[in-house]
Parts: C-alpha cells; structure tokens; sequence
C-alpha cells in the first residue's frame, strides 16, 4: 500500500503539488491560478494530470487523497511540506 502511495506522490510534479495542496484549503481554479501567477487554463491542465496520476476523478476526491496521504509523507518527501502561500 505505502509503495504505491510513494509512486504516486513522486509522478506529482513539484507545481502539481502546491495545487493538490491549495486544493486542501478549498481554492477554486481562479484563486490557484492568482496564488500561483498562472493561468486559469494551465491549472485547468494541472488538474487533469493530477486527476490522472492520483487516479481520482475530481478535485474533491484529489483533496481527499492528499489529505489522507501526502500529510503522512512529510518526513519521506520533504518538499510536501514547503509553504507555498506567498507572504
């Protein structure tokens, strides 16, 4: 089980990971792209490949993931755990 968490976590790009991660905190597509200085469009794209390399099928199921899985692998992935609210 804890391998296939870890494959997953490593095919997340580190951009993909701060959008699972404000995902987490209940943003919508417009506030990621603002907090992240892209557009609307290329969070959409992120989306898409997050959904595909979590195999999920929304951005609440990729929420759920994250929060049952990227929390307890901090200590593994160090970059998990960055801040990446600006300020």
């Amino acid at each position: 089980w804890q391998k296939g968490v870890c494959e997953k976590i490593k095919r997340l790009t580190y951009q993909e990971v701060k959008i699972v991660k404000l995902l987490m905190a209940g943003k919508n597509n417009q506030i990621i792209a603002e907090t992240l200085n892209i557009a609307v469009k290329t969070v959409t794209f992120h989306l898409t490949s997050i959904f595909s390399k979590l195999q999920v099928k929304s951005r609440h199921e990729a929420a759920l993931w994250a929060m049952e899985n990227l929390l307890d692998n901090l200590d593994i992935y160090p970059y998990l755990d960055q801040d990446i609210f600006p300020g």
